[in-house]
């Protein structure tokens, strides 16, 4: 997983509270050199999606090794649905916990052809070098 949050290392549960940032949302590009199969945003059901990179962000396609990349959206459209911070008492809810688990019932489905990279940064700063690289496994999801 590459992460550029300029703050702490990781997605989710390892992004903690110092993924918040005002008036900035953050970003998750998911890599396989396996189809990535896609999952449109729906207004009237928001919930997890899986969209071609939006126009602008191909710098992101620097930050792969793999062939394959498309934009992770949570239930909230962008990504920020997928931070989960047990200090924040509002985090634990039903929609987030969901898009969370979606994101790694995708990545499974994504392991049966090979490695899958996640890089996770906040909207504009997507040809930025990453602050750290780590390898996580599908419990961290």
């Amino acid at each position: 997983m590459l992460v550029n949050d300029g703050t702490n290392p990781g997605l989710g549960r390892i992004l903690g509270n110092n993924a918040v940032r005002l008036s900035m949302c953050l970003a998750v590009y998911i890599a396989s050199d396996a189809d990535l199969p896609l999952i449109p945003w729906d207004d009237q059901n928001p919930e997890f999606n899986v969209v071609p990179i939006p126009g602008g962000e191909e710098l992101v396609r620097a930050q792969f090794t793999k062939s394959n990349v498309a934009y992770v959206g949570s239930y909230e459209g962008c990504s920020c649905g997928f931070v989960i911070d047990p200090d924040d008492p509002g985090w634990d809810d039903e929609e987030r916990t969901r898009s969370v688990r979606q994101l790694g019932d995708y990545i499974d489905e994504l392991l049966c052809f090979g490695t899958v990279e996640l890089y996770a940064c906040w909207n504009g700063d997507e040809g930025d070098d990453p602050v750290s690289r780590i390898e996580v496994t599908r419990d961290h999801f």
